[in-house]
């Protein structure tokens, strides 16, 4: 499967070394051999996995992973992620 760059996205390749994105569509992963559920199959929109998003940071906050004054730049990076991924 080859993978399209992302520019929006640089930053992740020193912090995990590798980003592959899942598919738009249930469609676009049958032809490309994605066996992981597309961004579609997950997520209703960009709201809904906003949502989630800070949902997880907020735990993580409970569990004290994470400082409370974090969560919005948590959510922005996703937001910006989003727009990188499944906008383009």
């Amino acid at each position: 499967m080859t993978v399209p760059p992302l520019p929006g996205l640089r930053y992740l390749a020193g912090l995990v070394g590798a980003f592959v994105p899942f598919a738009k569509t249930r469609e676009a992963r049958a032809v490309s051999g994605d066996s992981r559920l597309s961004i579609g199959e997950r997520y209703t929109g960009r709201d809904a996995y906003l949502t989630q998003v800070e949902g997880a940071a907020r735990a993580l906050v409970g569990q004290r992973f994470l400082l409370a004054d974090d969560v919005v730049a948590v959510r922005q990076r996703a937001a910006a992620a989003w727009d990188a991924v499944a906008v383009r």
